[in-house]
């Protein structure tokens, strides 16, 4: 088995339309936010790999390749795709 880690930016609270909701689910620890002034997407990156661990997103992170090795982001990286009802994750060859 596995424990994913859900992650969002720090101003994800901001653009909810019930900020109370996405208040408890944070106190339940559904997800975890980024620290402030830090895009959620460095935070990810880091934790996957300290963790060892895939990541799933659509972002190619360009811009973190130098900083992590894009061989390990491409290594590492599950993309999805929704089709219909139905979420399709391509994992890495």
């Amino acid at each position: 088995g596995f424990d994913p880690i859900f992650m969002v930016d720090a101003s994800t609270n901001y653009k909810m339309d019930d900020e109370k909701g996405f208040k408890e689910l944070e106190k339940n620890n559904v997800f975890k936010q980024a620290p402030a002034g830090r895009k959620a997407d460095w935070t990810v990156l880091m934790l996957a790999q300290t963790n060892n661990c895939h990541f799933i997103t659509n972002d190619l992170y360009k811009e973190y390749r130098e900083e992590f090795g894009g061989e390990w982001i491409r290594d590492n990286r599950i993309t999805l795709i929704l089709a219909g009802r139905q979420w399709l994750l391509e994992y890495p060859e």
